[in-house]
């Protein structure tokens, strides 16, 4: 557990990047700590738990009810109050599921998309860049997590481009729902019918990690919103 500092009087906030160890998370993982360390958030670092997100899907019932028991008894012993989560699928599980099945969750779970534009609002930096700004499925569709991105991104001077659909009726990628590792070809295939939304050469900005990877792959050329914002952050 890094531990980055704790906010007030014993009410501590943690940032949890994934579940599992920081080791086997994406570099995005890394670029977001900078940023926040460069935003001045100070924070914990919560690693080696499970939010439960993979038994959800599957319907593993059981299983999902004792993976969630033991990642609650552990945070109720840190005396977490706030979780600043970097998926989509984590924070769609502490701020929905777990109020549902603990009666007594009391620990309020923040995005990193909205920790970053709230605490970038007061250090507005001026750039002369421009990107389109891909909305992830479920951190658009599911979890509401549209303006903040676009927000930190215009806040440090990047002119945001939209896709024609964009936000809640944003297109799939194509890396979603196992696509990406099952069905290479496919995924590529839609990426390159999602990027065909944009003026040729529009650069594209994501903060999902395997959507900027499908585009990739398919020979767009897209960043990660992390990567985006440390840039204009330390060339500021």
């Amino acid at each position: 557990m890094l531990n980055m500092g704790v906010f007030g009087l014993g009410k501590k906030v943690f940032y949890f990047p994934d579940c599992g160890p920081i080791s086997n998370s994406s570099k995005d993982s890394w670029e977001y700590l900078q940023v926040l360390k460069v935003l001045g958030v100070r924070f914990n670092l919560l690693e080696d738990i499970s939010c439960g997100h993979t038994e959800w899907w599957l319907g593993k019932r059981k299983e999902l009810k004792s993976v969630m028991k033991k990642t609650y008894e552990k945070l109720k012993e840190l005396s977490i109050s706030k979780l600043i989560v970097e998926s989509a699928f984590c924070y769609f599980m502490f701020s929905e599921v777990y109020p549902k099945q603990f009666k007594d969750w009391n620990i309020k779970t923040e995005h990193v998309c909205c920790t970053i534009a709230n605490s970038i609002k007061e250090k507005p930096i001026k750039k002369n860049l421009k990107y389109a700004y891909h909305d992830p499925c479920f951190l658009a569709r599911r979890c509401g997590i549209m303006n903040e991105p676009r927000e930190a991104l215009k806040a440090v001077g990047v002119e945001v481009v939209e896709f024609r659909r964009n936000r809640r009726d944003s297109l799939c990628c194509g890396a979603a729902g196992g696509c990406y590792e099952k069905f290479p070809r496919l995924a590529s295939k839609m990426a390159l019918n999602r990027a065909s939304e944009l003026d040729k050469g529009t650069k594209i900005v994501t903060p999902c990690n395997l959507c900027k990877l499908n585009f990739l792959d398919a020979g767009i050329d897209a960043v990660s919103f992390p990567r985006l914002l440390l840039a204009c952050l330390e060339d500021g």
